[in-house]
């Protein structure tokens, strides 16, 4: 039961976030995300949220930032 009510829950959170691609326009958040210093991203991502950013396209970036960025544990 549990299996298929976490697939389902998988499948309908693929369907309504788009991984963004690092060459188009979501790419710069990304870029954002992965190369500004730490200090310097909180205010970063208020400008960017208040000039529009969509919660979705932030959620999006920061999965993609965290899942390219992970450093396995030894």
């Amino acid at each position: 039961m549990f299996i298929q009510a976490a697939g389902a829950t998988g499948a309908g959170l693929t369907g309504q976030l788009a991984l963004p691609d690092p060459h188009g326009p979501e790419g710069a958040l990304l870029k954002l995300l992965e190369d500004s210093p730490r200090e310097h991203l909180p205010s970063a991502l208020m400008r960017r949220i208040r000039s529009g950013l969509r919660y979705e396209d932030l959620l999006a970036a920061l999965f993609c930032a965290a899942v390219r960025n992970v450093q396995p544990y030894p």
